[in-house]
C-alpha cells in the first residue's frame, strides 16, 4: 500500500489503513492489527531498500545548514538565529529545523538489480563507444550534436570516467507547494546521464536527493549540499559495488 501510495500524503495512507481496518473487522478475513502504520511501513521499506534519508540541522530561516565548518556554531552567523532550542532557559541539542538528504549510493545500485533497467543504463557507453568510432573515420569531426556526450567537456572528461562508471547531473530549484504563498521549499534531484534522452528526464527515472524546507531562499546553498556531495564524494573515493543482474557479476563502479 506504501508503494502505491508513493506521491500522497501520510494522511492519505492512514486514512486508507482505517478504512481497510474497518472492512477486515466486518469481514474477519483478516488481523486489523497487522496493519503497518505510516512510520512502520516507512522502516520497513528502509530496511528492503537500504535508502534511508540523511537528517541534518539548518538555519530555522533557511540561511545555510550547520555542516562542514558551521556544524559546531550554537547560532547562524548569518542571521543570529540559534541552531537548538532552549528548554527552561538552557540549550538543549533539539534543533529547531532540519532537512532531508537522500543518498544516491543505494538507489543507484537498485537500477542494477533488473535486466530491463540494465539495458537502459548502457546508452551512455554504447553511445560514446559509437561517438569515438564514428570521430575517427572522420577526421576528429562531429556530424550532429544531439546530447550532452557530444560536448567537449564531456568528450575530455572519458578517459577519466573509465568502464562502468556513472554520470549524473545535479539540478536544484525552489518549489512553490501553495498556490498563494512564496516558494517555501528548495528540491535538488540527480538526472542519471547513463539513461538515453527519452527516458532520463522522466519522473519515474529522476532520483531525489535533498529537501530544504523554507521560509526562506537559501543563503549558502553549498552547506545545504554538503552531506550528499560529501556521499558522492566517498562513492568516488572507495567505489560502489554493484550487482549487475544482466550478466550476474558484481563490480565497483
Amino acid at each position: 500500500m506504501l508503494f502505491n501510495h508513493g506521491h500522497a500524503v501520510q494522511d492519505t495512507y492512514d486514512n486508507n489503513i482505517q478504512a481497510l481496518q474497518c472492512n477486515l473487522v466486518v469481514t474477519k478475513e483478516l488481523d486489523p492489527a497487522n496493519l503497518l502504520s505510516y512510520k512502520n511501513a516507512c522502516e520497513k521499506l528502509a530496511g528492503l531498500t537500504g535508502v534511508s534519508p540523511i537528517t541534518t540541522n539548518m538555519c530555522p530561516e533557511t540561511c545555510l545548514a550547520f555542516t562542514g565548518p558551521f556544524s559546531e556554531l550554537n547560532e547562524c552567523p548569518e542571521c543570529g538565529s540559534p541552531h537548538y532550542q532552549k528548554a527552561n532557559g538552557h540549550c538543549c541539542k533539539q534543533p529547531l529545523q532540519v532537512f532531508h538528504t537522500i543518498p544516491i549510493g543505494p538507489l543507484l545500485q537498485a537500477l542494477w538489480l533488473s535486466e530491463e533497467s540494465v539495458e537502459k543504463m548502457k546508452y551512455q557507453t554504447e553511445k560514446t563507444q559509437r561517438l569515438f568510432t564514428s570521430m575517427f573515420e572522420n577526421g576528429g569531426h562531429i556530424p550532429v550534436y544531439k546530447d550532452f556526450i557530444h560536448g567537449g567537456d564531456y568528450i575530455n572528461a572519458v578517459p577519466d570516467i573509465g568502464d562502468h562508471n556513472m554520470v549524473l547531473l545535479l539540478s536544484i530549484d525552489g518549489a512553490q507547494l501553495y498556490k498563494r504563498k512564496q516558494s517555501d521549499c528548495w528540491i535538488y534531484i540527480w538526472v542519471i546521464m547513463d539513461l538515453s534522452l527519452g527516458v532520463r528526464y522522466k519522473k519515474s527515472h529522476i532520483l531525489s536527493g535533498g529537501f530544504i524546507p523554507g521560509p526562506n531562499k537559501p543563503k549558502n546553498i553549498d552547506s545545504f549540499l554538503f552531506p550528499g556531495l560529501q556521499h558522492v564524494s566517498t562513492l568516488q573515493k572507495e567505489g560502489l559495488s554493484i550487482w549487475d543482474a544482466s550478466v550476474k557479476w558484481q563490480f565497483s563502479s
